[in-house]
């Protein structure tokens, strides 16, 4: 059975890693004698969207082309903490024949006929959206401590005279890269990736230089 790992975690800055999610995938595929094709990992939040997420966009490449018939993932929420988007993820593999094994609780996509496993669906449902309710409980707790800090008089922010570098904009908006190398305006390419104007001039920049 050809096979795909794929793992991901939310930051590149160091503090979280994929190596501990892959070694345990290359064991499983080991126990299961699946042929380990390709090994994807990316370190991107997964409320990203797919066009900024290449590594996702390197999955469905490899599904679409038929090089596998099965991806092996930790657990549902790294493919993504959206439901809609993790849903149109799985419809599309699925679409391809390929299916989607989560590890931690021992379940796919896919029967072994290559049928849809339909006792699946309301299983998937649920993990997604615990996914979607554990990132949005996340966000509110990081814009309580923020608030808190602000009324106890703390600066906020990155130190003054400081930005983000430019490989880190170029790092982090790979879909507004290509879409200003594709020749589109800012703003149209802030439309389609769904950023501001002004964080695309910034990629722009880095990208170009200030001419």
């Amino acid at each position: 059975m050809k096979t795909a790992i794929f793992a991901r975690v939310s930051t590149s800055d160091g503090r979280q890693s994929t190596d501990r999610q892959v070694n345990e995938l290359l064991d499983l595929c080991t126990r299961q004698n699946w042929q380990v094709i390709e090994t994807i990992t990316e370190n991107v939040s997964g409320a990203k969207t797919r066009a900024d997420r290449p590594g996702l966009e390197r999955l469905i490449e490899i599904a679409q082309s038929g090089k596998i018939k099965k991806v092996v993932i930790s657990e549902i929420s790294r493919l993504g903490r959206n439901v809609s988007d993790g849903i149109a993820v799985i419809d599309t593999l699925t679409k391809s024949g390929v299916s989607i094994y989560i590890q931690n609780i021992g379940l796919e996509t896919l029967l072994s006929d290559g049928k849809p496993n339909y006792m699946f669906k309301p299983i998937l449902l649920t993990l997604m959206g615990f996914a979607e309710l554990e990132r949005e409980q996340i966000r509110e707790r990081v814009k309580s401590g923020l608030d808190q800090a602000r009324r106890a008089g703390k600066t906020l922010g990155r130190p003054e005279g400081t930005t983000k570098s430019a490989d880190d904009l170029l790092a982090q908006y790979p879909a507004v890269i290509r879409k200003l190398k594709s020749g589109l305006s800012i703003r149209e390419t802030a439309k389609l990736c769904d950023v501001s104007p002004a964080t695309v001039q910034k990629v722009k920049r880095a990208l170009y230089g200030a001419g």
